[in-house]
């Protein structure tokens, strides 16, 4: 990274990648340096537009070609904790997950400063992977994200060698239906069909499942019980700067530093009604000092999507808010239902429309409003219970019963055949069915097969032999799980244990269910379950 710094203080075209930089310290960055083409200082900027999941230091000038990444979005760091070694991928899975650490060296690029980012196929790069793995990377024009990682790879050799999607940003978009809209208001015809906020959210009457929602939840319900379907809050509750044209839909869209806007193709001006042909192009987003967010045409908005669990159909259903209280609702709630849970999906929760008092921008006036919550129905024991328990496991409630030990109780009657085990008849059968002369010499000739068990003369029972422990029985190496079963005097001082901490039966299957051991009962557990019990209940006395 020194390298890039020094070449980007020279005024290099040459983007700088920054990783894991706090935001303080970044902020100092962006005062201590400069764009290489204008040189005005860089800009701390949220690089969500740009694809990013983190900060980003810009020049303001977005054709400008300095851009610093500061971290990684979520895929590209899964995709280099694979290529580290973590979670143990094969060759051929690392060559489907070959998206990674890209290092863009500018000045072998050829490209010419002017040219914008969207018009360029900007990048002839040389790509740095680790284990030492060839990746040739056949870049292409990008209409939006031209800077992510993620998306920048479209073709790549490994090692003679090549993977990927069929189409390159098409066939590895998936998108989930959306059913239909949930209003917060109405048109009133009395105000020439100007939009007025109600007390309760407005149900869809033109649509198929009407009657469903109705039944469900009231003709005029205040609650709405949602489940959100992926464990991202850019996705189900998307907010940014939106403006809207009647005939074209979205026309611009921006985070309050950078937009993506619909521009006449020919002249590069904002639409108009007559425009024949139209692209996106971005520019810079003045956000409350826009013009247009003056002139009221573009506001803040927020893109609620969720799930209704009760309702038929698997898809979404959306609410669309401008109030900036909502939106801060919504995303202090998101922070605090993932901190409980450890994250917000497929978690059961109630979307709820509330009266709230705020002052009238301007005259300072108080007056009510009604904004969007999002709340959790359960006790906060019983949310730290659903933490444990798969997806499913959370939305129905239900949990698959871990059985007790059927040795529980004293058998009333058991019925066995009265004979003693014919001792002579097994060894005629191990000499059939196995050689000994085989056995003995694929062991060394050292192990001799077992004699048959002695009959006890005061009894009359086979009694076993005791093995002594020699370096031929069978025992864990050293570092690897010991998958013995436990004992039954385990299984007794391990209820003992449970009782001393309070941890009940269900607890233990909530806990073996989260770490999917695939156990149905106590019997079922081995040594290294035990071992790992014990240090938990060790944990919960506080020693």
């Amino acid at each position: 990274m020194a390298c890039c710094e020094e070449a980007h203080s020279k005024g290099r075209l040459m983007p700088i990648e920054e990783r894991d930089m706090p935001l303080e310290i970044m902020k100092q960055r962006a005062r201590d340096s400069k764009c290489g083409q204008c040189g005005k200082p860089l800009n701390v900027a949220w690089g969500q537009s740009l694809g990013y999941d983190g900060w980003i230091l810009r020049c303001m000038k977005l054709e400008h070609d300095n851009f610093t990444q500061s971290r990684k979005s979520i895929g590209e760091r899964a995709k280099l904790a694979t290529l580290t070694g973590e979670g143990g991928m094969d060759s051929k899975a690392l060559m489907a997950m070959a998206q990674a650490k890209v290092r863009v060296f500018a000045p072998e690029t050829g490209l010419m400063p002017k040219v914008s980012y969207h018009e360029k196929v900007w990048m002839v790069t040389k790509l740095e992977m680790l284990y030492g793995l060839a990746i040739v990377g056949d870049l292409v024009r990008r209409n939006y994200n031209s800077f992510s990682t993620d998306n920048i790879l479209n073709t790549f050799e490994m090692l003679g060698g090549g993977t990927g999607m069929p189409i390159e940003g098409l066939s590895d978009r998936t998108l989930l239906p959306r059913l239909g809209k949930i209003h917060l208001g109405i048109r009133d015809p009395q105000r020439n069909n100007a939009p007025r906020a109600t007390d309760y959210f407005v149900l869809p009457k033109d649509h198929a499942l009407y009657t469903d929602l109705v039944d469900t939840f009231g003709e005029q319900p205040t609650e709405l019980r949602i489940v959100f379907p992926v464990n991202d809050e850019e996705q189900v509750a998307s907010q940014y700067y939106r403006q809207y044209s009647q005939s074209r839909g979205l026309i611009c869209k921006g985070d309050g530093l950078s937009c993506n806007k619909v521009v006449d193709k020919k002249t590069g001006k904002p639409v108009t009604a007559d425009t024949a042909e139209v692209k996106w192009v971005e520019g810079v987003c003045g956000g409350t000092e826009c013009p247009d967010y003056m002139a009221g045409k573009c506001k803040e908005t927020l893109n609620l999507q969720f799930m209704l669990p009760e309702i038929p159909g698997l898809g979404i259903w959306q609410i669309d808010s401008g109030s900036i209280n909502s939106i801060i609702n919504i995303n202090s709630q998101f922070a605090l239902i993932r901190q409980v849970y450890g994250t917000i999906a497929m978690v059961p929760l109630i979307l709820s429309l509330e009266e709230k008092e705020v002052k009238t921008p301007g005259s300072g006036k108080l007056k009510t409003v009604r904004v969007m919550h999002i709340r959790s129905g359960d006790t906060l024991l019983a949310a730290a219970q659903k933490a444990l328990m798969g997806p499913l496991e959370r939305l129905t409630g239900r949990q698959r019963p871990l059985l007790e030990a059927g040795d529980r109780d004293n058998p009333e009657i058991v019925m066995s055949d009265d004979e003693q085990p014919d001792s002579g008849q097994a060894q005629r059968d191990i000499d059939e069915l196995w050689d000994s002369d085989s056995m003995r010499r694929e062991a060394g000739g050292k192990k001799q097969l077992p004699p048959a068990p002695p009959a006890d003369a005061n009894t009359g029972e086979i009694t076993e032999p005791v093995e002594e422990a020699t370096e031929d029985t069978p025992f864990p190496p050293a570092g690897e799980k010991d998958m013995r079963p436990i004992t039954k005097e385990e299984q007794l001082d391990l209820k003992k244990a449970m009782a001393a901490v309070k941890f009940a039966m269900g607890d233990l299957g909530l806990y073996a269910r989260a770490r999917e051991w695939g156990i149905a009962n106590m019997a079922d557990l081995q040594q290294w379950h035990l071992t790992e019990l014990n240090e938990h209940f060790k944990t919960l006395a506080g020693k």
